[in-house]
């Protein structure tokens, strides 16, 4: 798929641009976009400012997004190499070459007459009114996945931990100068694109992973659509292939362990895990902080536990005894089976088993449902993919009981509940939550 400067807009290239302010409007977000773009570059490749790329997609897949931008951070092609300053030149000649359009733009209007003014007053579809500005213009991959993340978390409204969780529509519409129904295409445009780009992510990850047979040779018929057009994979499986690739690529893993003593927060607990030599898991990192990277990027956890039934809470030592011993892995899967596999309302039907695809006939299904699953299941795949689905539910539904079993679900928050998965170097993270005083004495302890 070619990706080019007309899909940062939320319009067919052949839509109207009926008037002055129509065009003007166009040559103001090709300003911002470009503008943004060179910042965007700048941030990820040279600073590594990785927390400012943690968008709101309203599909619950933040795990795609955060262990895409490690993908993206450590993968050889990423650093400012010849191709990223050849874009980034690029982006800056656009920058400065609309924002003199612009300006010649606005003498026109000052200059002109009653009379009508074809280039002003004339009816020109988008895709002809950006060649004629020379503003139509190719956008790698990459960049295009930066330039939706950045958009949909600068417009994001945060919690207390700065996690995003709703789009601000109010700051939109008031930074861009934009119309309420013009800044929900734009938002809905990114969000449907950036959950594109996320599933397309994980089939490529799932192409280097012949261990994950199964999961292959049944994901394809799991991925639906939701009503806002975005695609969707179920997120227990989309975990299970990211920890497995985290784990073959040799990546760390750092938990944020929130404590709430009867919903008052009580301390934070950091933990770093790192590959273990075998099994396809993490161990806890005794050794010393000072022999980690700190300005890698790492896969961040953040969490929570609830001690609502007691009038203390354990040491962090007994705590971080208790997670360890049943495993991140373990953990976080389990939280993932327990979480509804599809957000969306309309997907209720299956979000709890999503295998009710291949064990129901679709027939069963409720009506219009079958329209939203992306590739119909073949009746010879159903029957091929037979064993395969009954392994692949059964380990979904054994991790279920597990969560509710040990605490790793919103309904029983006993041992960690997972509120957030994002990507950040860890310099940051320590300093944002203050762990520099307390790292010192957990690294130096054995478990």
């Amino acid at each position: 798929m070619t990706i080019n400067s007309l899909m940062l807009f939320p319009q067919s290239p052949k839509s109207l641009l009926i008037n002055q302010s129509s065009k003007l409007r166009v040559l103001q977000l090709m300003e911002f976009f470009a503008k943004e773009s060179i910042d965007i570059m700048e941030s990820f490749y040279i600073k590594s400012e990785f927390s400012k790329f943690d968008p709101h997609v309203g599909e619950t897949l933040c795990q795609i997004r955060a262990y895409r931008n490690l993908w993206l951070a450590f993968d050889n092609s990423s650093s400012i190499t010849s191709d990223k300053l050849e874009e980034l030149a690029k982006i800056k000649v656009i920058y400065h070459f609309v924002k003199q359009s612009i300006s010649n733009f606005r003498m026109l209007i000052a200059n002109k007459s009653s009379k009508y003014n074809k280039e002003l007053d004339g009816h020109e579809e988008l895709e002809a009114f950006l060649k004629r500005n020379n503003l139509l213009f190719d956008i790698s991959k990459n960049l295009f996945f930066l330039i939706t993340s950045r958009f949909l978390t600068i417009f994001s409204i945060k919690d207390a931990n700065n996690s995003p969780i709703a789009i601000d529509f109010e700051k939109l519409i008031n930074e861009l100068k934009i119309a309420k129904s013009f800044a929900r295409r734009m938002v809905r445009n990114f969000q449907e694109n950036l959950a594109q780009i996320s599933c397309d992510f994980i089939i490529n990850l799932l192409h280097e992973l012949p261990e994950l047979r199964k999961i292959k040779q049944i994901l394809p018929y799991l991925q639906v659509v939701d009503e806002q057009n975005r695609k969707i994979f179920p997120c227990y499986e989309v975990t299970k292939i990211l920890l497995t690739h985290l784990w073959k690529n040799k990546r760390q893993v750092f938990v944020i362990v929130h404590r709430y003593l009867h919903n008052k927060e009580v301390d934070k607990i950091p933990m770093l895990f790192i590959p273990k030599m075998n099994n396809y898991d993490f161990e806890l990192y005794s050794g010393s902080y000072q022999q980690i990277n700190l300005l890698n990027p790492f896969f961040i956890i953040r969490g929570m536990i609830l001690y609502d039934n007691s009038d203390s809470i354990e040491s962090p030592i007994e705590f971080i005894t208790r997670f360890t011993r049943l495993g991140i892995t373990n953990i976080l899967l389990a939280n993932m089976a327990k979480h509804p596999q599809f957000s969306a309302k309309e997907l209720d039907f299956i979000s709890d088993n999503p295998y009710k695809f291949f064990l129901h006939d679709q027939a069963s299904l409720p009506a219009g449902f079958e329209g939203r699953v992306v590739q119909n299941v073949p009746i010879n795949a159903r029957s091929e993919a037979k064993y395969a689905v009954i392994e692949l539910e059964a380990e979904l539904l054994a991790m279920k009981q597990l969560a509710r079993q040990e605490g790793c679900c919103i309904e029983s928050p006993k041992l960690f509940f997972v509120k957030h998965i994002y990507c950040d170097t860890l310099k940051n993270q320590l300093s944002k939550n203050d762990f520099l005083n307390i790292l010192h004495g957990i690294s130096e302890l054995s478990y």
